[in-house]
């Protein structure tokens, strides 16, 4: 009984590596407009040469809260957008559904 269990823990945690594994191969790549910032120096690459993590001016957090906020309005009204197209298809689309249903339901 010890021996499965040892056993079934074995291939757990080789199930869980492999699966970690996997995940980091898959993320583990710079994406467009990262910072990379080096775990052992913390410090990030830039235009103007190697800058310490941590020491970003004001000027620019409220320069990226902009245009975060920006391009979170868009996708607000986006989604809108789309919820009302969704929105007057459904109201629209039940009726021929029904119509369709009510026609085969005669004829059985």
């Amino acid at each position: 009984m010890a021996l499965d269990l040892d056993e079934r823990l074995r291939q757990s945690n080789a199930r869980f590596v492999a699966s970690i594994q996997r995940i980091l191969d898959r993320y583990n790549h710079p994406f467009e407009d990262d910072l990379l910032v080096s775990m052992e120096t913390l410090t990030y690459d830039t235009p103007d040469g190697i800058k310490q993590w941590g020491q970003v001016s004001t000027k620019k957090i409220n320069n990226w809260k902009k245009e975060l906020f920006k391009w979170n309005r868009g996708s607000q009204r986006n989604a809108e957008i789309s919820k009302e197209q969704t929105s007057d298809f459904e109201d629209e689309h039940p009726t021929v559904c029904q119509k369709g249903w009510e026609e085969n339901s005669l004829l059985h």
